[in-house]
């Protein structure tokens, strides 16, 4: 399909627009050391992102009290927990991330196409941290992971993009930086570029092959234009 097409772009924030990977672990690590727990470094905590704040807690304190992330949690714990982690992660998720190289400008040069947010964080934390960045004019809507009753990989978010802006799958393109965002694509059945530059190695990434991979933000011209 021509570039010129994809009248939609449909980005992904955490690894993809914003480096936020800072901000999320030592939340999280400040929520398992008020309960006593084992901390966890940045790689291990990483390698929990992609599927949401509930997902993320209960993999990460499984992790700190076994060393096994499907470890079974008791749920008055797990939510206990996980409200805490929310608390301290709204009060800090713009200390130390930040928007990617190149992003500021991509997305001004991109200004002229309709875009769209589609992200598996809460909408507390991605409307302060889009505030924080000054970019929250560039897009016409902003889909969080509580904004529906399903998240991605859910085609729901997508078909609620699809329905703002009145268009059609195939004008569509999601930018994102995991297989969560590949699958989310294939399932609503719109176009995937996936960038190397956030929480997934190349190798995972092609392996799910995505209908483009892209190394550096201004790579996205040669394919939406």
């Amino acid at each position: 399909m021509a570039g010129n097409q994809y009248e939609i772009i449909a980005w992904d924030l955490d690894g993809t627009l914003s480096h936020s990977l800072p901000d999320i672990a030592a939340s999280l690590n400040m929520t398992l050391s008020e309960e006593g727990y084992p901390l966890l470094d940045e790689a291990r905590i990483q390698s929990y992102l992609g599927d949401g704040v509930s997902a993320l807690v209960e993999r990460a304190l499984s992790c700190s009290l076994s060393g096994n992330a499907d470890f079974c949690l008791e749920k008055t714990m797990l939510k206990r927990v996980t409200d805490r982690y929310r608390d301290i992660y709204a009060a800090n998720c713009t200390k130390r991330s930040r928007l990617y190289d190149g992003i500021p400008q991509i997305l001004q040069q991109l200004s002229h196409k309709k875009q769209a947010i589609i992200t598996n964080k809460p909408m507390l934390m991605t409307g302060r941290m889009l505030e924080h960045y000054q970019i929250v004019s560039f897009f016409g809507i902003v889909i969080a992971g509580d904004s529906l009753p399903q998240r991605k990989p859910h085609p729901e978010p997508v078909q609620l993009a699809l329905r703002h802006f009145q268009k059609k799958a195939e004008n569509m393109i999601l930018i994102g930086d995991s297989t969560v965002d590949i699958a989310t694509a294939r399932n609503a059945g719109i176009a995937i570029a996936a960038v190397t530059w956030g929480y997934t190695d190349l190798e995972t990434l092609a392996e799910a092959q995505p209908d483009f991979i892209i190394h550096k933000p201004e790579e996205l011209l040669s394919i939406l234009n």
